[in-house]
Parts: structure tokens; C-alpha cells; sequence
């Protein structure tokens, strides 16, 4: 990225006094230096009424096919399946944006009119904190001394508000001599701060600001940038204007590095490009339980960015994920319809702005299920940028930015990011980390409308701030129409089964040598005489164990992964062959899940669970296979790289492997399948992805 390091802001918590009625988040002083001639798409907050984005919308079928790589679909044609609640929506956002322009107009033409006039006459420095937009003005009458309400001692016209209040309709200024003014709707100035001499706040991006520069404005408020002026709207009016004269060597001076490191774990971005659409699908990986309260999150996301890196449109899947609770506070965090659950959200993140806003409606997902998320632009006089997302029930979430000046180039991203509360920054640990996420039917278009076939991706791993997770990779071999985010290093790691005490011994950590129960793995599983087996039984991209019972031909299996036989409702118990059996596991059916199976010796047979039922449903619905002659040892292995297991055999009397690489169970000879002179006879067969 161009811009490092990545992070993901957030709302920043303020007293609980303003939480029953506001949702804060952080206006930076300099927002108006670092992105003069856009025009903001933060804040719009989450799902206002104006902009219809607070509902579940059910969204047709046809939809989420997105289109193949050769296909060439034009993007109006892919808008036009959008569901008509969003088509509708465009005209009512050409509606708002015109009355948003109007009284934007009216403010500054209000400026031109009567300038503010500076009247340095009530000094609130060290009494306010954060600024707060009100709802509405107060009485003039004198307020108690108990209230918590003082009366600005400048003229007849003011107001009686908290001194951290700003009227609605008023203005706050940001000064070249390093003062901040609060005044009025009508112009006259209440107070005034120094800012130096206010409590500094550490935000999010590690800037360290006066806290006279940080303001929050009502949930559902949009933000409009013009020039040095930033105006904070809602239902289409103006609630306040910011001025910022203030000097940017002053402010500069106040940015120290982050306390926190980058989130994004490792991504795929595409070259600069001007690109009108992004859209593919994703499933929703296996996630182990995270940290209760949720301060930790898994999350995966695929997006748009301009190449500067000042913001970010993205439908978000996220585990653990407190910002998508529906609570507000710290009751966030413990909220049990997020709390080690997927969910997802639309979300709308300008990093330079410090807080990201997303749809009202928050999905569901489960592991498993396919994900579809698309970034649309719409050109004027809409000017803004669309983010939808719809789960596996055809449920669709979605909102507008607001109106975005699109001037440079944009990126496409597709992103695995942890939320982590690491103070080093070496989140997520092994043990906290998804498994892999592939990416597919990614499709992109440009500005004219027309699908992007040969656009480059880069694949960026963090290996800088994320020291302890390994195994990350991102696989373009597939790119443009299919990216995966590895997170797993794919060795497959040795370890014994001891038949006398029924105990595994695995080397958990690969370096292959026997460390203890403590950094290996010991288990106790089965009893004297059973035959080890092992597989990712549960689709969590992790090998169980089990073993096979030859005197009953039945299957034990640890399908949750704990070590510790849990009883067939948790765990697995299967039925299949017969005694004198050998039993295999392979991924028959490429749904990344094990399956199990048999060879006969007898026969030279393979019975495989082809369906994953644990039941032998005959060579039609399960698969059939002679394969070998009387003797052979049965071995299998994804041998060309599919993503499917196929079996083998190998031929102790002669050293030789025979593996079906077509797998189509035949042997059609070492031109067709392959075959292998290895080792001495009397030897015992093995198979893994070694590098």
C-alpha cells in the first residue's frame, strides 16, 4: 500500500452523559488540508432515513451469479439487477444531495454576508473536553449552579448551552493563532479555547490532538468538505460549519507514530486504475473462539480505495466484531449476537477522518456460507459510491457515501484484517487466525462501463506487525478471477500413533521434533488394536484425529478437534466396510472437508464416502474403485494439484507407487497416471505436501 500503516478507525468513546443520544466520532483538524477538493464520505453515519439505507433488503437470486472472466458484461447491465429499493434510492439521493447543496450554499453565503466576528470575551480553556453538536439551543434564563449550564458573559444574544456544546446551526473555528471559537447559528461568538493549553488526546491514527479539535456530531450526520470548510449536515441541514485557519506546521507538529500497528494481516490490491466497480464472493471461513469481552476480530473484506489511500468503500465479514452490534457503549462488547459470530455490514472508511460509518443492518453468516460484495460508482449527479452486501439467504445490506469528487485513480482490494487489542501489534496469534478465504468471480470495471479482464494484483503479507502468525500467503495464481488468502502454511506435519497405549504424538509446531505435551500434542484416543486416521473432519482447515476399529469396522472421529472422544452427538462414529478393511480420508468431492473410506486387500477395492455421509450409498451417489492387485497399500493425495484427493497404491515387493492422477479410478498408465520407483521393499508408504 501506498500508505501505511493500515488501520481500521473507529468511533473514540466519550462520557456517558452524551451516549443515551449521540454517536461520537472524531472530526480531525486537518481534514480539510488533507483531502481540500473532496468531499467527504464519512459522515454520513450509519444508515440515515434520508438515504434509505437502514434496511434488509431481499435481493434477487440472479445477483450474486456474478460473471465469468470471459464473459465481458457491461456494468449497466450488472446494475440493473441491483433490487429496485436501490434504484429508487438514486432518485431520492439526487433529491437529497440538491438539498444539501442548497443549504450548504445558503451558509456560505450567510459568511459573505456577515463574516464572524472574533470577541475573545469567555475563555472555556481547561473546562471543555470534547465538542459536541446540540440538538437545539437553550433558554436564556441563568442557569443553577448545580445544573452543569453556564452563561457565556459576552452579550444579550448568547446562549446557555454545556461549554462543550456547539448550537446547532452554529460554527466552531479552528485559528491561525491557535485559539478555537464557538459561535452561534447567527454568528456571534460564545467562547473560546487555547488549544494548547487543552487536554491532548491520542486518536486512533496516532495523531495527537488538542481536544478542542476533536468534535462529535449526532448519529446519521453527514460531512461535506469546501475547501477549508467543513460542514456537518443532517436530514439535509446544516448543524455546523468548521473553519480551520489553523497552521499545519502547529498541527504537524502534533503527529507521533501510532501506538497501534496495522491490522490488515495480509491483502491483494490491484494497480491504480480507474475503476467504476468491484464485486466477487467469498465463504466464510472457519474462525476459533475469540477473545470474550469482543476486543479481538477476524475480518475479511473486498473494496475500493483511492490510490492515496484516504479512504476505503467496503462490504465487511467480520467475527467477534463489537462494531457490529446493534448496543452502544461497553454493552458492545458482550453482546451475544456478535460475541464468536459472523456477521456483516457495509462500510464506508476514510482512514485521514479517524472513523469509519456503516449500514444500519447488520447480516448474518456461518461458516460455510458464500458472501457477495460489490462497490458500485455512480457518476453525477449522484457522485457517489454504493456498497452492498448480501449473505447466503439472498439477504442484502447496503448504503451510499456521500457525494465523492472522483479525481485520481482507485485500487481494488480484497483483505484478511485482524481487530486486535495487542499493544505490540503481533495479533493474530496462530491459535486466533481464520483459516484460508479464496475469493472468486472477482470482477472489475472501469469508468466507461466496461469489465476489466487484465488487471494486475499484488499480493502484500505483513509479516512486520503480525510476527506471530505464520503460514500467511496470498495465491494470485488464479488472479484476476480468483484470489486466496492463505493462512496456513499448507506443511503437513508428522507425528505417531502408539498402538500399546493408544496415544497420538504430534509435532504441532513442525519443527519435527517431540517437544512435550505442551508445545506438541499428545492425545488419548481409541484403544490397543485400532488403526490411526486423520483429516479436517469439521472444514476448519485443521487436521483431526480418529482412528478405525477393524474388528467392528467403525470410524472414530475427533470432529471437534479436542484430543478427547466426546461421544458420537459431538464427536463422529461411522459405520462402514467390513473387518480386514484398511481405511483412507481424502477430500473426495473438493468441499475442503475430509471424507472417509476403504481398500479391501482382498479385492484391491476402494469404497469411498464420495457424499460425506458416513454411510456406503452404493458406486452411484459414493465412489467404486479397482485399483492395484492383492498386496498393494493404499495411499492417496491431492497428486495434481485440484483440490481433490485421489488414491494410489504401493507395491511393496517392487518399490512402486501408482497414483490415479486423473483421477478417474483407473489405472491408464504412467503416460496418463504416474508411476514412481521409491524406496526398498518391505517399505511403508507415505504421502504430504512436503514443500
Amino acid at each position: 500500500m501506498p500508505v501505511d500503516p493500515k488501520r481500521r478507525k473507529t468511533t473514540i468513546e466519550v462520557t456517558n452523559s452524551m451516549k443515551d443520544y449521540l454517536r461520537y466520532i472524531i472530526v480531525l483538524a486537518l481534514i480539510s488540508f488533507l483531502c481540500t477538493g473532496f468531499v467527504s464520505a464519512a459522515g454520513s453515519g450509519t444508515a440515515t432515513k434520508d438515504k434509505r439505507a437502514n434496511e434488509t433488503i431481499q435481493v434477487r437470486t440472479s445477483l450474486v451469479s456474478a460473471p465469468s472472466e470471459t464473459d465481458q458484461v457491461n456494468l449497466a447491465d450488472i446494475r440493473a439487477t441491483l433490487p429496485p429499493e436501490i434504484q429508487q434510492s438514486l432518485e431520492e439521493q439526487i433529491t437529497f444531495n440538491e438539498s444539501v447543496t442548497n443549504a450548504i450554499a445558503e451558509k456560505e453565503a450567510q459568511l459573505v454576508k456577515s463574516p464572524l466576528i472574533i470577541n475573545d470575551s469567555y475563555d472555556i480553556t481547561g473546562e471543555a473536553q470534547i465538542f459536541f453538536v446540540g440538538n437545539s439551543t437553550t433558554s436564556l434564563e441563568p442557569a443553577s449552579t448545580g445544573s452543569g449550564l453556564v452563561q457565556a458573559n459576552i452579550s444579550s444574544s448568547a446562549v446557555i448551552l454545556p461549554v462543550n456544546q456547539i448550537p446547532t446551526g452554529g460554527f466552531i473555528a479552528f485559528g491561525s493563532d491557535g485559539k478555537t471559537r464557538i459561535f452561534t447559528s447567527e454568528g456571534t461568538q460564545i467562547s473560546y479555547a487555547v488549544d494548547d493549553k487543552s487536554e491532548n488526546i491520542t486518536v486512533p491514527s496516532g495523531k495527537v490532538l488538542p481536544a478542542t479539535h476533536i468534535i462529535g456530531i449526532p448519529n446519521g450526520a453527514a460531512s461535506h468538505t469546501r475547501g477549508n470548510r467543513e460542514y456537518i449536515t443532517i436530514k439535509g441541514e446544516v448543524i455546523l460549519t468548521i473553519i480551520d485557519q489553523s497552521s499545519k506546521k502547529i498541527l504537524g507538529d502534533r503527529i507521533v507514530p501510532a501506538t497501534r500497528s496495522s491490522p490488515w494481516v495480509e491483502y491483494a490490491e490491484s494497480d491504480p486504475y480507474y475503476i467504476a466497480a468491484v464485486h466477487s464472493h467469498w465463504g466464510i471461513p472457519h474462525s476459533p473462539n475469540l477473545t470474550v469481552p469482543a476486543y479481538n476480530a477476524n475480518i475479511l473484506f473486498n473494496g475500493v480505495e483511492p490510490s492515496d489511500g484516504s479512504m476505503i468503500f467496503q462490504p465487511v465479514t467480520a467475527f467477534n466484531y463489537y462494531e457490529h452490534s446493534s448496543l452502544t457503549g461497553t454493552n458492545r462488547y458482550n453482546d451475544t449476537a456478535i460475541i464468536n459470530r459472523w456477521t456483516g455490514a457495509s462500510w464506508i472508511c476514510p482512514p485521514d477522518n479517524n472513523y469509519c460509518t456503516r449500514s444500519d443492518t447488520v447480516l448474518s453468516f456461518s461458516q460455510g456460507e458464500l458472501a457477495y460484495g460489490a462497490v458500485f460508482w455512480y457518476e453525477a449527479p449522484v457522485s457517489e459510491w454504493l456498497i452492498y452486501l448480501v449473505n447466503g439467504n439472498n439477504q442484502g445490506t447496503w448504503r451510499f457515501s456521500d457525494q465523492y469528487d472522483y479525481t485520481q485513480s482507485t485500487r481494488a482490494v480484497i483483505t484478511y484484517e485482524f481487530g486486535g487489542t495487542d499493544p505490540l501489534g503481533l495479533l493474530p496469534h496462530d491459535d486466533q487466525k481464520i483459516t484460508s478465504t479464496t475469493f472468486s468471480n472477482i470482477s472489475v470495471w472501469d469508468t466507461n462501463g466496461n469489465q476489466i479482464s487484465s488487471l494486475h494484483w499484488n499480493g502484500v503479507v505483513n509479516s512486520k506487525d503480525h510476527t506471530k502468525t505464520t503460514g500467511l500467503n496470498v495465491d494470485l495464481s488464479q488472479a484476476p478471477s480468483t484470489v486466496t488468502l492463505n493462512t496456513s502454511d499448507h506443511r503437513t506435519k508428522i507425528g505417531v500413533f502408539r498402538n500399546s497405549t493408544h496415544i497420538y504424538y504430534l509435532d504441532y509446531n513442525g519443527n519435527g521434533v517431540w517437544e512435550g505435551a505442551v508445545t506438541d500434542r499428545a492425545y488419548n484416543f481409541g484403544i490397543t488394536g485400532d488403526i490411526p486416521v486423520s483429516g479436517d473432519w469439521n472444514h476448519d482447515g485443521i487436521s483431526e484425529i480418529g482412528v478405525f476399529r477393524p474388528s467392528t469396522h467403525l470410524f472414530y472421529l475427533d470432529y471437534n478437534g479436542n484430543g478427547v472422544w466426546n461421544g458420537s452427538v459431538v464427536d463422529r462414529q461411522y459405520n462402514f466396510g467390513i473387518t480386514g478393511d484398511i481405511p483412507v480420508a481424502g477430500d473426495w468431492n473438493n468441499d475442503e472437508i475430509s471424507e472417509i473410506g476403504v481398500f479391501r486387500p482382498s479385492t484391491h477395492l476402494f469404497y469411498l464416502d464420495y457424499n460425506g455421509n458416513g454411510v456406503w450409498n452404493g458406486s452411484v451417489v459414493d465412489r467404486q474403485y479397482n485399483f492395484g492387485i492383492t498386496g498393494d497399500i493404499p495411499i492417496t493425495g491431492d497428486w495434481d494439484n485440484n483440490g481433490i484427493s485421489e488414491i494410489g497404491v504401493f507395491r511393496p515387493s517392487t518399490h512402486l507407487f501408482y497414483l490415479d492422477y486423473n483421477g478417474n479410478g483407473v489405472w491408464n498408465g504412467a503416460g496418463v497416471d504416474r508411476s514412481y520407483d521409491f524406496g526398498i521393499a518391505g517399505d511403508t508408504p507415505v504421502s504430504g505436501k512436503w514443500t
